[in-house]
């Protein structure tokens, strides 16, 4: 936390550079609490506002990924406990204060990097924003987690953000149970007083009040549903935005599993959304004036209170007891529908292939196993639920139909009136119904069990910018490598034994040195851990022992936004997004301008038929890039990687998709990119290797062959020769 000051005192801020972006001013914020993330890093992951900077309503979740709390503050009461701040002005701006001086109350000096030292009474004339204020956590701890917060804690801070209105709800609830007690009341007091008395006056106040009571419980409960919507949508988008936010920020080795499972823990939001609805917290809301509307009865109708007394316990132990056939079901049922995603979304990425190889009764076959399974473990379920609904509905008539018995009896002997019959059989309807609201809470319980243990792996895994570390942010990268004594194996899929486990290695003891702007492939059998190399320079994947370093700098130390802005990457297989060209070329940079992009084009040689595009930049991809030619996607990934103007070319079989003129035309303006960078080439054809001057072979993770290109091709043919 902000160390203590006195009252007047000033406190001042090494902050030098000069904000122009909530990024940039959140930087030189964290430089402050001595931690060091630039403003692309902190950037990652975010929906980047059309200028490329971090909305402001996802400025105290930036915040808290570097273990700071940001807090909105009042500038009439700003101490120097609440410096360093933001202030966000919507015609200005952010800006940084670092000082402020003056008494108690509204300071009569503030000191900001745009402004300097200006009196107050200036620097907030006109200002219609917002500040914010930070402070470092000092629960933070190094564990490896988003802001070291689990679900469980995620969902306790957003019910406790909501507090006022469930607050709110509550007291909603508590006025509507009081006002449900009208009815029973109001026919009482006709049925016992006005008939007898044919009190027609009493009659019309009575019921004038029974109305307004009317009136007003619609009005509560309209209410109290809008509350609980507002709770529940602000609930929904902090958990929605944090999973997503953590699943982009989760190591990559950490995410086996498969995208339709993915996306159904995902969708289990829904249930926990549910769990927390009006219906969840009207049965707790209602469940404690259950004692007040037996006490009622009592008061009303003596010993037959009784009844419900007995008989609704009885309920709740009968539906208790079908709970754990019911939660066996549901976990069945949960395995299933993830399988079932899992089996849909191979079906629907590969649809290409399966039509192209006639493997659509294969397709067939899966889906209609997988959604036969997903159908058969949800039969069950509904009827169980359907069982305990019907059991709870024949307690209910039960006890009504004794009620009735017993009261009868009762006007026999002289010791209950019709009157409060009638409303002691009202007040136990009241009385049973939050028991079935109860029961229903505990199956919503249930599913939001599920649901969290489905979220729960998602949102706690170990991720690549722990809110406890410092990573080191090389101010310029010149493109040396170096693999030193590198083992590696990828872990085992989930759901098989030993998850997480490593399998067979694919590197072993690997070492090797990339000196800055030289041009090098590695080529080598399938599975000899070429493409493998790629992925730890980039920093996707962990060596399992040794070290990675780009420029004497190991990769795991280094910010990884600023490691991948050093390098250009082009995929085996380019993965673009529904959207247009421009889209899925400023993935990274989204400020890039047309005259940046352009030139990207030119220089990946897709300049050409971009001009044949009747839409420009603005010409749709496709799903998947389906719109577009291989040679075509292959020159777009390429003019993205170039975008960023990276030091570092890392070409994953690049012409794979390529025929021999359309590669000859690429490598071509490939080699006048390529002078001035490091380039790493993993290939297997033999045009690729013009664009290098050193080559190394790859046999089973270790260098089999290594030296200037000549040399090695010389080796290898006289090796095959033999």
């Amino acid at each position: 936390m902000a160390n203590e000051a006195t009252d007047g005192a000033a406190r001042e801020v090494s902050l030098v550079e000069d904000a122009v972006s909530l990024a940039d001013a959140l930087s030189a914020i964290a430089g402050h609490f001595g931690i060091r993330r630039s403003a692309g890093a902190l950037k990652t992951g975010f929906p980047l506002t059309q200028s490329g900077d971090i909305p402001e309503e996802r400025l105290a979740d930036a915040a808290e990924r570097v273990g700071l709390t940001c807090r909105v503050a009042d500038r009439r009461r700003l101490t120097p406990l609440d410096m360093p701040a933001i202030a966000v002005d919507d015609g200005m701006g952010p800006d940084v204060i670092t000082q402020i001086a003056g008494g108690r109350g509204e300071p009569s000096f503030v000191t900001s990097m745009r402004r300097g030292r200006v009196a107050a009474a200036d620097y907030f004339r006109g200002f219609d924003g917002r500040l914010y204020s930070f402070s470092d956590d000092a629960s933070a701890v190094s564990d490896g987690r988003v802001s070291e917060r689990s679900l469980g804690q995620l969902i306790r801070s957003s019910l406790w953000a909501n507090r006022s209105i469930y607050g709110q709800i509550l007291i909603g609830t508590f006025a509507v149970n009081l006002l449900g007690l009208s009815i029973p009341l109001f026919i009482m007091n006709v049925y016992d007083r006005v008939v007898p008395t044919q009190a027609l006056e009493s009659l019309w106040v009575l019921s004038i009040g029974v109305v307004l009571a009317g009136l007003f419980d619609v009005g509560l409960r309209q209410l109290r549903g809008y509350l609980t919507d507002v709770a529940g949508r602000r609930m929904d988008v902090v958990l929605g935005n944090r999973v997503i936010d953590h699943l982009l920020q989760a190591r990559f080795d950490h995410v086996r599993a498969s995208s339709g499972s993915i996306a159904h823990s995902v969708r289990e939001l829904d249930s926990l959304r549910e769990f927390f609805n009006s219906s969840t917290l009207v049965a707790l809301g209602d469940l404690p004036f259950l004692a007040l509307f037996l006490f009622i009865l009592w008061l009303v109708a003596g010993p037959l209170a009784f009844v419900p007394m007995v008989g609704i316990p009885l309920i709740l132990l009968t539906s208790l007891a079908l709970q754990p056939l019911i939660i066996a079901h549901m976990n069945r049922a949960h395995r299933n529908a993830a399988n079932r995603n899992s089996v849909l979304f191979d079906i629907l990425s590969g649809l290409e292939t399966l039509k192209s190889m006639g493997a659509e009764s294969f397709a067939a076959r899966r889906w209609e196993k997988a959604h036969a399974a997903n159908l058969s473990s949800a039969v069950p379920i509904r009827g169980l639920s359907l069982l305990n609904a019907n059991l709870i509905l024949a307690g209910q008539v039960a006890i009504t139909v004794i009620m009735v018995i017993y009261g009868v009896y009762g006007i026999a002997r002289g010791e209950l009136s019709q009157g409060a019959l009638i409303a002691a059989i009202l007040l136990s309807g009241r009385a049973m119904a939050p028991v079935g609201q109860l029961v229903q809470a505990i199956g919503r319980l249930h599913g939001a069990v599920i649901a969290y243990r489905a979220l729960k792996p998602l949102v706690e895994a170990p991720v690549e910018r722990p809110a406890g570390e410092h990573f080191i942010q090389p101010e310029q990268v010149s493109g040396a490598i170096r693999f030193n004594a590198v083992d590696f194996a990828y872990p085992a899929p989930p759901g098989q034994k030993g998850m997480m486990q490593p399998t067979v290695k694919v590197l072993s003891a690997f070492s090797l040195t990339i000196r800055a702007g030289e041009k090098i492939a590695i080529v080598g059998p399938i599975g000899s851990g070429k493409t493998t190399l790629v992925k730890l320079v980039l920093g996707l994947y962990r060596a399992s022992s040794g070290r990675v370093l780009v420029d004497d700098l190991d990769v795991a130390r280094i910010e990884p936004a600023e490691l991948r802005r050093a390098i250009g990457y082009v995929p085996q297989v380019p993965q673009f997004f529904q959207g247009t060209i421009r889209d899925n070329l400023i993935l990274h940079h989204p400020g890039a301008s047309d005259r940046e992009i352009l030139a990207a084009m030119q220089g990946a040689g897709a300049a050409g038929w971009l001009q044949q595009c009747p839409l420009g930049l603005d010409q749709p991809v496709g799903e998947h890039g389906s719109a577009l030619s291989g040679g075509q996607r292959q020159s777009l990934a390429l003019a993205r990687a170039l975008l960023k103007d990276p030091p570092i070319l890392l070409l994953d079989e690049p012409t794979s998709q390529l025929d021999s003129r359309t590669e000859a035309a690429f490598i071509e303006h490939l080699k006048s990119v390529a002078a001035e960078r490091t380039l790493l080439v993993v290939t297997h054809r033999p045009a690729l290797l013009s664009l290098v001057d050193r080559l190394v072979v790859v046999d089973r993770g270790q260098i089999a062959a290594e030296g200037p290109k000549q040399d090695v091709l010389r080796r290898l043919g006289q090796g095959t020769a033999a």
